[in-house]
Order: structure tokens, then sequence, then C-alpha cells
């Protein structure tokens, strides 16, 4: 079972999203939270993953490691952050990654993929909508330069191999 911690500073959405989470056999809610204690609640409940709606008003994704500051024993232990945005662009949830979420889903992710990204994120996969990841991809080959390979093959290639 999936311990789950619900945070939304809406307490509308926080409602629905609970109420989303509470029909999956796999996943537990331990707590729900408007995001004011959420270091607090998570030292208390000791959930493996949070989700967590982001306002649309925040421009900038949460740097979750630094903005969810945890006593030392508790720190060993961080759950895992799922962000639901409005829209999120590539470069918003390359920060957000950065920041130590484990996947951004965009407001409109339906409930299977809602509940597939906390399963996910309990084993410590990354998870992101298909069309995001692509405009990640994209965004990575026009930063980066291919790299040529600089020594040939250590071994060549036998006969029976060529």
């Amino acid at each position: 079972m999936i311990r789950a911690l619900v945070a939304a500073s809406s307490p509308v959405v926080r409602a629905g999203l609970e109420a989303l989470l509470a029909r999956s056999a796999s996943i537990a809610i331990v707590a729900t939270t408007s995001g004011d204690t959420l270091a607090d609640d998570i030292e208390t409940h000791e959930p493996q993953v949070v989700l967590l709606a982001v306002e649309h008003r925040d421009a900038t994704p949460p740097r979750i490691a630094s903005s969810v500051v945890l006593s030392p024993d508790a720190a060993s232990r961080m759950p895992a952050f799922i962000l639901l945005a409005d829209a999120p662009s590539a470069s918003w949830t390359a920060d957000a990654i950065r920041g130590g979420a484990r996947s951004v889903l965009p407001r409109d992710a339906t409930p299977d993929e809602i509940v597939a990204a906390l399963e996910a994120a309990a084993v410590g996969l990354v998870t992101l909508p298909a069309d995001l990841a692509a405009d990640l991809v994209s965004a990575a080959r026009v930063s980066s330069p291919p790299r040529a390979s600089s020594s040939p093959p250590s071994q060549p290639l036998t006969r029976r191999e060529i």
C-alpha cells in the first residue's frame, strides 16, 4: 500500500484529489493539507508520495529539496513529489524535476494517469506526459551538440560479427 499525502491550497481541489485516490486499492491517503504546514505534515505522517497541486499564480516551479526543510532524521525519508500544474511548459517541467519533483502532470490529467504517476514515483521512477517528455528531449538536442566518438572501438568486429 502506497502512503500518499495530498497538498492543495484549494479545499475543493484537495477533496477532489482525495476522492480520486481513495478509489485506488494500492493507495492509502495518510493526510491532506493546504500546504502551509507541508514539512510538518510529512514528518508526522511519513508519506511515500506527495501529490502537490501547484497554483497557476506560481510562475516558478517549487524547489522541493530546499522548500521542504525536514529534520535530519526525516530528511532520509523524503517522499517523492508529484506536481499537478496548469499547462506546464518543457522548461518549467525541467526546472521542477531539477528541483526534486518525480512527476509533473497537467491539471487535466486523467485519474488513471495520476494514480499511475503515484505508483511509479513510489518505486523511484520519474514520469512525464508524452508531449512534455518529447519537448524536453527536443530542447536537450538543441542545447547540446552531438558528441562524436574520439576513439575507435576498443575491439574490432570478428569475422562472424561482420
